[in-house]
């Protein structure tokens, strides 16, 4: 999962009062709603569960006969050009993510690479080429593969 941008202050700098002032700025609330578009997650809580609410709440279109169906809140587009159409969150799955963030202890860069290879492999899955069993069986191949080639 990507997080975003990373925000910190090196031992070094010269500057230590101004870039606290700097990043409490960065993460006030005002800031993080300014700015909730540009990231996945906002790092203040307060924002963080206004957004979940907003992710809960399905989003609807009436139809041409005068049905209100629901429509996707969002579009995710793939490397490849393959979308995903993200629908209103239940109420257990905002719940899933606050646990995956509550008990995640740390943060790793990912390897262009194997993104690579599972960007490929999922288009071929949402594109039809493949069952998930199939999908995850190459990337796991593949991956496995790449890793051993690396040392």
């Amino acid at each position: 999962m990507w997080i975003g941008p990373s925000l910190a202050m090196t031992g070094a700098c010269s500057d230590k009062q101004g870039a606290w002032e700097f990043m409490r700025t960065i993460l006030t609330e005002d800031n993080q709603r300014a700015h909730a578009s540009l990231f996945p997650f906002p790092i203040n809580k307060t924002v963080f569960y206004e957004m979940a609410e907003d992710a809960k709440t399905p989003e609807y279109e009436e139809t041409p006969d005068g049905e209100r169906v629901e429509v996707a809140k969002e579009t995710f587009l793939w490397y490849d050009d393959t979308s995903v159409e993200i629908y209103a969150l239940t109420e257990d799955e905002v719940n899933q993510v606050i646990e995956l963030i509550d008990t995640a202890s740390y943060l790793l860069e990912h390897d262009r690479v194997i993104m690579d290879i599972v960007s490929e492999v999922t288009a071929g899955f949402f594109n039809g080429f493949y069952n998930a069993e199939a999908a995850a069986d190459i990337i796991q191949s593949r991956a496995q593969i790449y890793l051993s080639e690396q040392g």
